[in-house]
């Protein structure tokens, strides 16, 4: 269970993720991703996902704090190898709202947005190339999981949630999370879509991360629907 403090910083992690989207958002309605080939980099692309690059470093060493977890060094290869050490990276998976494309920013251990993220940090002037669209949707997307997560973990204070009843563990085992692209895509407002044991649900909802919004806050994303949902927050029930 999350602590005040680690609560805390969970909101403040938060309130930058938004931060960042909105600096996307704002950069995409000048260049839009539907018109333009995802090399398309730009210095304000490159500000941005400095900023996003930070915050996922923050959000690692958060999570990984959080799962009460020990590792040798506080890298990215290493923290992921953690944090998936039950396959709960490996199955994330977002979808941009703007051109409904689908994608798991950690589907390697050092994905090709994080040396991006390194390359305009360390190698500059060069290394600003790398500060594109492509590198930079992936390392959002990267930042909006990191933060679904650290939520998750955060809703497990609110009394009677049901995630509050299950060992913190389970949140790191790929089968405790479910791919619903298909239902989203064939029929994203059926009220039938989804079913999560014997509950129906519209796959826009659980996109949305409605199921999400308990307690004293509501979060989510106005860039990207989540894909993978953790089913045990309806409960012990099985998908």
């Amino acid at each position: 269970m999350a602590s005040r403090q680690e609560g805390e910083i969970v909101l403040a992690m938060q309130s930058l993720h938004d931060d960042s989207e909105r600096q996307f958002s704002e950069f995409t309605n000048i260049v839009p991703l539907r018109a333009n080939p995802r090399e398309v980099w730009s210095p304000r692309l490159w500000g941005i996902l400095q900023g996003i690059g930070s915050q996922i470093d923050g959000m690692l060493k958060l999570l990984v704090s959080q799962f009460n977890m020990q590792v040798v060094s506080e890298t990215f290869p290493v923290e992921y190898r953690a944090l998936n050490s039950g396959g709960m990276l490996s199955v994330q998976k977002v979808m941009l709202r703007d051109t409904l494309e689908s994608f798991n920013p950690f589907d390697k251990e050092k994905p090709d947005w994080w040396d991006a993220y390194n390359a305009t940090k360390h190698a500059l002037p060069d290394g600003i190339y790398k500060a594109n669209l492509e590198n930079t949707v992936q390392a959002l997307g990267a930042l909006f999981i990191l933060n679904h997560i650290g939520n998750i973990l955060l809703m497990r204070s609110v009394p009677g949630a049901n995630v509050a009843k299950d060992p913190v563990e389970r949140l790191l085992k790929s089968d405790s999370w479910q791919d619903f692209e298909e239902e989203f895509r064939k029929a994203p407002d059926d009220p039938n879509g989804v079913k999560i044991g014997i509950v129906p649900l519209p796959p826009r909802l659980l996109a949305n991360l409605q199921p999400f919004t308990w307690g004293t806050h509501e979060w989510g994303s106005s860039v990207f629907y989540h894909l993978s949902f953790y089913w045990p927050a309806f409960g012990n029930v099985k998908p």
